[in-house]
């Protein structure tokens, strides 16, 4: 981006990346006052970063990224910024947080941007690590300003910590300065969930985990700035975005709140359910990339399989995408499908399709023992699916007709397999990409469990600064009774964290259960016995 200070500085450089915490949801609420607000968050960026000889090279979004030759100068822009950020008049956004984050190291400017670096990269993770209003530094610019620092400031150190991507703890320090907000909650950093991955590690090969997909895992391994595009998208859209599309294709109010149930209501009204569907078909049926949490779900009872565990996975959706099938398939894992009917005469029960691509539905659960749990995954899609190779068995909950036929008129509980009752009602739920406020699965949960508490920890991981997400009393009391723990943590971190304690198994010598050898040949010894 354009600077008035001239070429920008190579050799040791000091970084100051910055970020709007809770900008999605801003954007997605109040795209116009934000335009405004953004604008006044770019003005103040600006003005400080030129006044202190600083370089604004790039703005990806609302992120902004800027080299200095002196490292004071970086600490001085930060402070300046925060100062007239706390100061500015927002209007209807209120006020916007940002987190900074500031690193020294070597770097080369290449003409158009600096090179691609472990330096750049640092400073991207520690920026991550804090929460609007706070700013970070590495213990390089630490040892570069001491004695040196702006008047009133002073280093708190927050200690070591593991951050995604970089393989040492990285020493971090917090600006501190006496007219400015100085406490923040626990950075963001992998290991402050240690205790927690090597639950979930240990009950997975215990096979005492069900994972539950929602939109946002769409969101996995996807840039923040580039939104979804239809026909032009590689990646699938979340929940918002789909419709946005659906929205404009059946001309749905611009006066009216795009909520995704809402708008899909209208379609089925103004133009049918047969419309909607072939909507729904076009956008679901293109080939999209699977995430790295599609990707590792996939590979997970191979990775169980080599660490001498049974890999029986049981995974609930309630997305209608294809892509953790198209991952199993990928990763030549078989699995049984279980999906929801919505439409026609057998709506309200599940269908089966085996690995061999037979359909059938499941006209009495109770009975039913087609699946093979022990022997396979199982992936239950319980607001449908779309059916690439059939057209006829497109499903999916989505308008407000179907969510009061599914959630007011079915007992979802009786309908299910009992086999899969069976497999949730004695495991830990790990809630992905589900938000605190999301009613809708708080109505399943219900209808399946009542009002009983869960046989097992659960744990609901939501990224809340990401999220611009702020659950009110009630949405939390929701969860505490459900004693539901809430691991607070981007997605992407989350499953490259779960997926290293996950092959960290057998090195640390977590012993697989007599079952597990059994299951796969191999005779158990007795305690002291040697192979």
């Amino acid at each position: 981006m354009d600077s008035t200070n001239g070429v920008p500085p190579s050799g040791i450089v000091t970084f100051l990346f910055t970020d709007i915490e809770g900008s999605t949801a801003l954007w997605e609420r109040m795209p116009e006052a934000m335009k405004h607000a953004l604008a006044q968050h770019d003005q103040i960026l600006h003005f400080a970063i030129a006044k202190h000889d600083g370089y604004a090279f790039k703005q990806i979004g609302d992120a902004f990224q800027a080299a200095f030759v002196a490292p004071n100068d970086a600490l001085e822009t930060a402070l300046d910024v925060q100062r007239a950020l706390r100061d500015a008049a927002w209007g209807e956004t209120g006020p916007l947080r940002v987190r900074m984050g500031i690193h020294t190291g070597p770097e080369e400017w290449l003409g158009t941007d600096y090179a691609v670096s472990h330096t750049l990269n640092r400073v991207a993770r520690i920026m991550s690590a804090g929460h609007g209003g706070e700013i970070l530094i590495s213990s390089e610019t630490m040892e570069l300003v001491t004695g040196s620092m702006p008047p009133e400031a002073h280093l708190r150190d927050l200690g070591k910590h593991r951050l995604k991507g970089l393989k040492i703890h990285e020493h971090i320090f917090q600006l501190v300065v006496p007219d400015l907000p100085s406490e923040f909650p626990p950075l963001n950093v992998l290991d402050s969930y240690n205790a927690h991955f090597e639950t979930v590690a240990r009950s997975l090969s215990e096979n005492r985990v069900v994972p539950f997909l929602g939109a946002s895992v769409n969101l996995v391994g996807r840039s923040t700035d580039k939104p979804w595009q239809f026909g032009q998208s590689d990646f699938l859209p979340i929940g918002a975005e789909l419709a946005e599309h659906l929205a404009r294709t059946f001309n749905y109010p611009s006066s009216e709140p795009r909520d995704l149930v809402r708008v899909s209501q209208f379609a089925a009204v103004k133009a049918g359910i047969g419309p909607l569907y072939d909507e729904l078909r076009k956008v679901f049926k293109t080939e999209y990339q699977p995430t790295p949490l599609h990707l590792f779900f996939a590979m997970l009872p191979r990775l169980l399989r080599e660490r001498g565990f049974p890999p029986e996975l049981m995974v609930v959706t309630t997305n209608y995408d294809d892509a953790l099938e198209r991952a199993f398939h990928a990763m030549n894992e078989p699995f049984d499908l279980v999906t929801y009917i919505a439409e026609g005469e057998m709506r309200g029960k599940f269908m089966h399709t085996s690995p061999d691509g037979k359909a059938r539905p499941i006209d009495k659960p109770n009975k039913y023992l087609g699946l093979a749990p022990d022997e396979r995954t199982t992936i239950l899609k319980i607001h449908g699916v779309v059916d690439r190779n059939n057209r006829a068995r497109d499903s999916y909950v989505i308008t407000e007709d179907h969510y009061i036929d599914y959630l007011a008129h079915k007992d979802i509980a009786q309908q299910l397999p009992a086999q899969l009752l069976e497999k949730m009602s004695w495991s830990h739920f790990l809630f992905l990409g589900y938000s605190l406020r999301d009613w809708n699965l708080r109505v399943i949960l219900h209808r399946i469990w009542g009002e009983q508490k869960f046989k097992y920890k659960a744990w609901a991981v939501s990224d809340l600064n990401f999220m611009g997400e702020k659950p009110l009393p009630l949405e939390q009391e929701f969860w505490r009774l459900r004693d539901v723990d809430i691991i607070k943590m981007p997605l992407d971190d989350y499953v490259e964290s779960l997926q290293e304690r996950v092959e960290s198994l057998k090195q640390e010598g977590f012993a697989a259960s007599p079952s597990a050898l059994s299951a796969q040949g191999i005779a158990a010894q007795p305690n002291g016995a040697e192979g």
